[in-house]
This record gives C-alpha cells, structure tokens and sequence, in this order.
C-alpha cells in the first residue's frame, strides 16, 4: 500500500524577493515496511479478539446477575410465603380459643390467606390510655394526633 502526498510550498525569500511568487511541489512516496504492516494486522486481530472476547464476558456477567436476582427475588418470596403462612395459623389458633366477637370485627386485623393482599392492606393499632380523671388522657391524645397532622372534626376530638 503506498501512500502518495503531496505540498505545496512557498518559500521564504528576502524582502527583494517579495513581489515574484516562487512555488514548488514536493512529492513525497512512503513505502511501508511489510515488516511493520504485518506487526500492525496482528495488533488489530488480537484487539479484535479482545473486544469480542470482552463483550461475551460481560453479557456473561449480565446474564449470571440476572439469574442471581432471580433467584434472590424466588427466595424472598418463599420467605414470605413461609412468614404469612406461621402468621395466619398463629392467628387462626387464636381465634380458635378465643374467637372474636362481632362488635369488635371492625377493629380487629384479620390475617388472610393470600400474602399479597395481607401486605397490601393497610394496618391499625387500637392504643388505650388509662388513668385518672384530669391525668391529661384527652390533652395527649390531642397532641399525638397535632403531631402527625391529623385534623378530626369537633365532634369527634377528645374532650
């Protein structure tokens, strides 16, 4: 492969020279050296090489993470399919022995079968407080609920 380049060149002159327009061409060849062609060919072969030696390792890695977050997302739900299961037979014993009344159905968390919708459910904790009158029940109440913002109307506050 030669490479042919060529320049034009305009000398330097003397002030004299100034006015006159001196030009020549410049004609240079390059002749690889078949030596350093061959070296260059290998270099790229072996980048090649590399390169797509590269990518399959990482389409490897990307494929062994996603089969490790498989995995991880399957045991995370045998987890808590095996957590729900103990809660709900914790509960249905409990309501075996000590079932319900229906006045207070309202106020109880079920637990049910399904884990999802268990989950999905919003959830209520019954606090009761006890004490003396003028002990300051009704001004607690007022400021747990000042605190989280829960405005209730006059009606239904603590007296």
């Amino acid at each position: 492969a030669l490479k042919n380049a060529t320049e034009n060149r305009v000398p330097h002159r003397a002030a004299a020279d100034m006015g006159r327009s001196h030009s020549r061409e410049i004609r240079v060849e390059y002749r690889p050296d078949p030596q350093t062609v061959k070296e260059l060919q290998e270099i790229r072969s072996q980048l090649l090489f590399l390169q797509e030696e590269n990518e399959a390792s990482r389409k490897a890695l990307e494929d062994q993470a996603c089969a490790a977050e498989q995995r991880l997302q399957e045991e995370l739900q045998r987890e808590r399919n095996n957590v729900q299961k103990a809660k709900l037979e914790k509960f249905l014993k409990m309501t075996r022995d000590y079932p319900i009344p229906p006045f207070m159905q309202n106020y109880i968390n079920e637990v049910s079968e399904d884990a999802e919708a268990d989950a999905a459910r919003g959830r209520f904790v019954n606090i009761g407080f006890l004490g003396d009158s003028g002990t300051g029940k009704s001004s607690l109440i007022k400021v747990i609920l000042k605190h989280f913002g829960v405005d209730l109307p006059p009606d239904r506050c603590p007296k």
